[in-house]
């Protein structure tokens, strides 16, 4: 599960002020951040467990669903079974299963 980022520091001695990285373009990394943990997991514990499931969870706004339009025609092309979880601010889930 991966957030949408915050358009202020919120961790270190910059708490507070403006990132100079916009929230959407920082989404795109952290998007594909969540997409190669996903698949270095799937490396990882593959042999470990039968039937292993592929899945995400993202927050439900415009930039994910834009990203995640631009990149389902390859999984759906090359037949890989992923799961997208696409959580709401008001914690409603919707799911996307790309078959």
């Amino acid at each position: 599960m991966k957030g949408y980022p915050s358009k202020f520091h919120v961790n270190t001695e910059k708490k507070g002020s403006e990132k100079t990285t916009k929230p959407k373009q920082q989404a795109k990394h952290w998007f594909s951040e969540v997409i190669m943990s996903c698949i270095y997991n799937y490396g990882k514990f593959k042999d470990k467990f039968n039937n292993i499931q592929l899945a995400v969870g993202l927050p439900n706004n415009e930039t994910n669903l834009t990203l995640i339009k631009k990149v389902s025609d390859f999984f759906i092309d090359f037949k890989i079974h992923i799961k997208i979880y696409l959580v709401s601010k008001n914690g409603a889930i919707d799911e996307i299963d790309f078959r």
